[in-house]
């Protein structure tokens, strides 16, 4: 793809989902984000880490930052055999938000340390529409500013290359 970039589609989308969505975890749960950040950690540590200090803190934040890369990455490796996600963000971005929620949530929680915990309803609800419209969204909006769906060749283009 002429003029873009797969790596400068992956930082942007990963870095804006990962601030996004770590941010409104944090309003959404009533947490700070030193206490968020841990929670993360949970993932790897357990239950223990909750009473950890800056390095336990660090990599909670670390691995949310490294988890939303390599979702970006996902995203944007696919959109480029499937350019239907770079054409129409607003709608796979969201839904690839949810996705990567519900595995989170269902497959890689049950599996760590942390355990699935329970969930409301309304903390569903809220971490469903955060997921798509705060972490899939800016990463297919950036898919879709630095991977350009290409254009195709008009006729024209076609009848003076030949000549």
């Amino acid at each position: 793809m002429a003029g873009g970039s797969v790596a400068k589609a992956t930082l942007m989308g990963g870095l804006a989902a990962a601030v996004l969505a770590f941010g409104f975890s944090c309003l959404l749960y009533g947490l700070g984000p030193g206490v968020m950040a841990r929670t993360v950690a949970a993932g790897w540590l357990g239950a223990g880490a909750s009473g950890g200090g800056l390095l336990i803190t660090g990599l909670g934040l670390i691995s949310h930052l490294l988890i939303s890369l390599v979702a970006a990455a996902l995203y944007v490796a696919v959109s480029l055999t499937f350019p239907l996600l770079r054409s129409r963000p607003f709608l796979t971005g969201p839904l690839f938000g949810v996705l990567v929620f519900l595995v989170m949530r269902f497959l890689v929680l049950p599996l760590s340390a942390a355990g699935q915990g329970g969930i409301t309803v309304a903390l569903l609800i809220g971490s469903l529409l955060a997921h798509g419209f705060l972490f899939g969204l800016p990463i297919a909006l950036s898919a879709a500013r630095y991977l350009p769906v290409a254009r195709p060749i008009s006729a024209p283009s076609l009848e003076e290359n030949v000549a």
